[in-house]
């Protein structure tokens, strides 16, 4: 039997000194700590300042997803729940299509 086992996110700040080290920069939690720890990395995107209504841009998802494809991780589990006003399925086709995949589920 195969299992993914992980945590339900990663930017928690009481993590800090616990799972963190207490001089890693917050900046660096993902790709030095994170995705080292756990080889399957879930990231879910509600949005930046006011969660649920971001609309991630080109940039944004570029950016996430370099990011993801550099941390080490081996597999990824990408949620998109910033539902107000059908952001998160039009944001998760965008990712599809930076990552060399097909607008499809």
């Amino acid at each position: 039997m195969k299992a993914w086992i992980g945590c339900t996110g990663w930017l928690y700040r009481s993590w800090k000194g616990y799972f963190y080290p207490e001089g890693l920069p917050t900046a660096r939690w993902f790709e030095e700590r994170y995705a080292k720890i756990f080889r399957t990395v879930y990231v879910r995107f509600h949005g930046v300042h006011r969660w649920y209504h971001h609309d991630y841009s080109d940039a944004e998802l570029k950016a996430w997803a370099r990011r993801i494809r550099t941390s080490g991780a081996r597999e990824a589990w990408l949620y998109f729940n910033n539902d107000v006003g059908a952001r998160a399925p039009a944001n998760a086709q965008t990712l599809m299509r930076i990552w060399g995949r097909s607008g499809r589920a």
